[in-house]
């Protein structure tokens, strides 16, 4: 993950808990105009208390997670996330605005 920033954020979520997130600016390549820290932030905290089973764990034990659609604020969204092996924060990897979204 390049270009990361750290944000503390006491969270329970699979049972593990966290208290720091790190976001990849990666999301401000694309969607810059419609996502920020903030916004990823609080469709991290819609997570709390939930379990998740991954989508995928690479061959370095770090396990990743869709959320897709995901609801936040009367919006939907994209979120992909990660745990890493040693569990020691929730990482988002990007983040995007869903449009046209029926649930």
């Amino acid at each position: 993950m390049n270009n990361i920033r750290s944000y503390k954020l006491s969270i329970v979520v699979n049972n593990i808990r966290f208290n720091r997130i790190l976001i990849d600016a990666h999301y401000e390549t694309k969607h810059k105009m419609s996502m920020s820290d903030g916004i990823i932030l609080g469709l991290v905290k819609g997570l709390e208390n939930r379990i998740f089973l991954p989508e995928t764990i690479s061959e370095s034990g770090f396990r990743y997670f869709v959320n897709d659609p995901w609801e936040f604020d009367g919006k939907w969204y994209r979120l992909i996330w990660l745990i890493p092996p040693d569990e020691s924060f929730l990482g988002v990897r990007n983040a995007f605005r869903r449009k046209n979204v029926s649930k």
